[in-house]
């Protein structure tokens, strides 16, 4: 694990932590625009955490993995965390 990558995943999950408040603020709306932000913001930090904590498999191991764990965190902060924000802070 390398203190840049390490630094790159936190970075990548300020982002998606800020772009999940940004939705609220916006009163979670039900765009297209804002859940393919939300799945980008999350695909891309799940695939760089996955990437830093397998640094001795093989390429396709880790591009299938990643691709697993890109997917997963996607849907997770496009759909379930949003809906777990609204418990949390009402729609205004």
């Amino acid at each position: 694990m390398s203190p840049v990558m390490l630094l790159i995943w936190l970075l990548s999950g300020v982002v998606v932590i800020w772009l999940q408040f940004k939705y609220r603020d916006a009163g979670y709306p039900r765009s297209v625009w804002w859940r393919s932000t939300l799945f980008v913001s999350g695909f891309i930090s799940g695939s760089i955490g996955l990437l830093m904590f397998t640094p001795n498999s093989d390429i396709r191991t880790r591009f299938m993995a990643a691709l697993f764990t890109g997917v997963l965190g996607g849907v997770i902060f496009a759909f379930g965390f949003p809906h777990q924000m609204r418990g949390l802070f009402p729609k205004r």
